[in-house]
């Protein structure tokens, strides 16, 4: 369905070969949405894309049961809230997020917890999230593409060098390079220089 609506959005609003940047869980479902069209994309950016074999995980029966539970009105409802409060949160940036933890700032957290009760169910894209519903196995789909394909991390990212070398095996062609001083997201914790290997890669 994601793949699908990338691709519509490619074709009924931008109307020809764009590039495309996608970071973390998100940068699977931009590779199969190419491989499906590759028609409508130009060169393509991943940010800290997730390891192959983190994006091939399917449900399981835990996952299952566990999804069955997100989805009760009130339990599930419940623990939902308990996720994405602002502690939790804030500790999330403070622990895997940032490099800096001391650099978050609040303003930030005020939007992640804003946009996680936005929409008519959060809880129901968390729980897909959350219980593999949105993996995507990418192994073949590397292998097909004949897009440019770049791949940037924060340097400061555990294991971000092995997860580059398992996308070039398949894919030799791409390229990559790291992002100082930053973690999962270079994008908000050092984003000028992010903003240049932008700017050197797509013009």
């Amino acid at each position: 369905m994601y793949r699908c609506s990338l691709s519509d959005f490619i074709k009924s609003e931008i109307g020809h070969r764009t590039n495309v940047i996608a970071t973390g869980a998100s940068s699977a479902l931009a590779l199969m949405a190419c491989n499906n069209a590759p028609e409508l994309f130009d060169q393509i950016m991943l940010i800290n894309p997730e390891s192959l074999m983190t994006c091939s995980q399917i449900p399981n029966n835990h996952s299952k049961v566990y999804k069955f539970i997100l989805d009760l009105p009130i339990l599930g409802t419940l623990l939902y809230h308990i996720s994405v409060s602002k502690q939790s949160i804030s500790e999330e940036f403070s622990k895997n997020y940032y490099f800096n933890p001391y650099s978050v700032k609040s303003s930030i957290i005020d939007a992640y917890y804003e946009s996680a009760h936005l929409g008519e169910s959060p809880k129901s894209l968390y729980a897909s999230v959350k219980c593999n519903y949105t993996k995507c196995n990418v192994t073949n789909a590397l292998k097909k593409i004949n897009n440019s394909i770049y791949i940037t991390g924060g340097e400061e990212m555990d294991h971000i060098n092995e997860v580059i070398s398992e996308y070039q095996k398949y894919n030799p062609a791409i390229e990559s390079s790291l992002v100082s001083k930053s973690k999962y997201l270079p994008q908000l914790e050092n984003p000028n220089s992010l903003y240049q290997l932008i700017q050197m890669y797509f013009l």
